[in-house]
């Protein structure tokens, strides 16, 4: 027995699997550099206790990311060479040491982990002939390993008598709905620490204190710290419409051939965010599987990480601005010849048409750039950029999640800068900003001029009782309320006539299409984008939701933002509780 036991404790890869939580179950036990073996073979010195990481859950308390403990499979490079015990061992008497065949090693571990076993014992073989030339490489072979498969691996080793591997104790995140909002959540490195999304900002929250005992032995303690484990994190998410939104995105995406696409649904009044789908997205399970084979740069969220130019959505705040700032007025008439000169460079709507005689109204549902720069420049561009900043474009939205991106706009005072891009900023060409910073935007026109911080935390709850909860925060006034509301009413007047398809039976609805170039590598591609941002209800504001499709199919947004818009609200409306604001008539 006493053979067995030293053995074992050669071998190093066999040690036991409830090794891993040790007299508890809501901790990890780390040996820490500087513990080291008495002569009465006792550990002293400092070990430390990691934390569990907070659990993260939706809104209604579902979870969406919990934590279990987990293996680190590691070549033990030390033995590389691969070793294997044979013979009776002794205190006297030292083991003998043969070379492992790596081929074995492979067949039995690769099977449990579904992994390949020819491409195992090539990565094997490599770290042998590595640490025989005195060379350092990763001796990683696989990351959070389940523990019913470190018993199976150690198992099958221990008959076979083969040595080589060590275990490390660790702790897998775990996704109880799948990928589900994966790039909004982010994921955990094996550090570990909270990389992009909601990890990342909240890493100090959801990673806890770790604890520390300090002793002589382990009956003699001079200092014990407790550990603290870490915040559960309640998201502001519904993962009942979130699930919906991300089917019904990777439907319009194959109906139209896009390449990617957004969708984000904002309560108008406070900024928390309902629903968030950004595609292609990831499975945060296998984040650093894919960072290791694609690179990190796929992990990112595109929908606070990548700028767009937002297109005709942008005609919305223009009007408003004109508004506002008092050089246009809701009645007041504009000639559209079909193209605008800027410098002896002309501006022309889609299709190079003329629309003669219009309305602000008419401006929106016929989408006229033409017009859209004239209220631009008759604002001057002091002005026009000074209501552009008080939407938000040029600077990050404050969200609680990390990798956000502040845009691109050149304003009248940048080298570069000409009344040209006055022109095409007005209907969002030359300008580009994230899907956040555009719905964000719009919104302020749903909450009567009011920008908020849009936000995806609603509360956190630590392990001593005490909680943490949002409250919604006002940023800045960009319009007044009754310009607004005045906008509101003329975008609603605009879908009404012309993209009736987009409402639902009940609720009033306004928005605007945006159709903007494509770009690949910093040069402008055949493809669009394509999107639609919309409030609803148009008269009694609270939600603002934006969907984008990126190189789509389809000639104009109309055509491609219509049903996906159409289902998304129906489906938002119905789930969130949201009142209708208009008498359906019955038939």
């Amino acid at each position: 027995m006493a053979s067995n036991k030293r053995l074992s404790f050669l071998l190093i890869a066999f040690i036991t699997l409830i090794g891993v939580v040790f007299a508890r179950t809501s901790s990890f036990y780390v040996v820490s550099a500087s513990e080291k073996k008495s002569s009465s073979g006792l550990l002293v010195g400092e070990s430390k206790y990691m934390p569990m990481r907070g659990v993260i859950t939706d809104r209604m308390g579902a979870p969406l990311v919990t934590t279990q403990a987990s293996y680190n499979i590691r070549a033990q490079t030390r033995l590389m060479g691969g070793l294997q015990v044979t013979g009776e061992i002794t205190s006297t008497v030292r083991p003998r040491l043969t070379v492992t065949d790596t081929g074995r090693m492979a067949n039995l571990i690769a099977p449990v982990m579904g992994a390949s076993a020819p491409a195992l014992k090539a990565k094997l073989d490599t770290l042998v002939m590595d640490y025989a030339g005195d060379r350092y490489s990763p001796t990683m072979l696989f990351s959070n390993v389940t523990l019913s498969q470190t018993y199976a691996i150690t198992t099958a080793l221990r008959e076979q008598k083969i040595a080589g591997i060590e275990l490390e104790e660790s702790a897998m995140r775990v996704y109880p709905q799948g990928d589900l909002a994966g790039p909004l959540l982010g994921f955990v490195s094996l550090q570990p620490l909270g990389y992009t999304g909601v990890e990342g900002y909240y890493e100090q929250k959801l990673a806890g204190v770790a604890g520390e005992i300090n002793r002589r032995s382990l009956l003699d303690l001079i200092s014990v710290t407790e550990e603290i484990d870490g915040a559960t994190i309640q998201l502001t998410l519904d993962s009942v419409l979130q699930n919906y939104v991300e089917n019904r995105l990777a439907q319009a995406i194959s109906a139209t051939n896009s390449s990617g696409g957004s969708v984000i649904v904002m309560d108008s009044r406070t900024g928390a965010i309902y629903a968030w789908a950004s595609a292609p997205g990831y499975d945060p399970a296998k984040a650093t599987q894919i960072a290791n084979e694609q690179g990190a740069a796929v992990l990112r969220d595109q929908n606070i990480s990548d700028a767009y130019e937002p297109g005709s959505v942008m005609k919305l705040l223009t009007i408003a601005a004109g508004l506002d700032s008092g050089k246009i007025s809701r009645t007041q008439l504009f000639n559209d010849t079909g193209k605008f000169d800027v410098g002896g460079q002309y501006i022309y709507n889609s299709g190079y048409k003329k629309y003669g005689t219009v309305d602000l109204v008419d401006v929106l549902q016929e989408s006229i750039n033409v017009v859209a720069a004239q209220i631009a420049k008759d604002m001057t561009a002091p002005i026009f950029y000074d209501y552009i900043n008080r939407f938000g474009f040029g600077q990050r939205t404050g969200i609680d999640l990390a990798g956000e991106t502040v845009g691109l706009v050149r304003s009248y005072n940048d080298a570069g800068w000409t009344r040209a891009d006055l022109a095409t900023n007005s209907y969002g060409q030359g300008i580009a900003a994230s899907p956040l910073q555009v719905v964000s935007a719009i919104n302020a026109l749903a909450n009567d001029g009011v920008i908020v911080q849009p936000y995806v935390v609603q509360q956190a709850s630590y392990p001593n009782g005490k909680t943490e909860t949002r409250r919604p925060v006002q940023v800045r006034t960009t319009v007044s309320a009754q310009t607004a509301k005045a906008v509101r009413e003329m975008a609603a007047q605009s879908i009404k006539d012309g993209m009736p398809k987009a409402m639902i039976p009940g609720y009033t609805l306004a928005g605007k299409t945006g159709t903007a170039n494509w770009y690949k590598n910093g040069k402008k591609a055949d493809t669009t984008i394509q999107s639609f941002v919309g409030i609803v209800p148009a008269s009694q504001p609270r939600l603002t939701i934006l969907v984008k499709l990126d190189e789509p199919n389809t000639a104009y947004a109309r055509d491609s933002m219509g049903p996906i818009f159409h289902d998304i609200q129906e489906r938002a409306v119905r789930l969130l509780g949201i009142p209708p604001d208009v008498v359906v008539k019955s038939p």
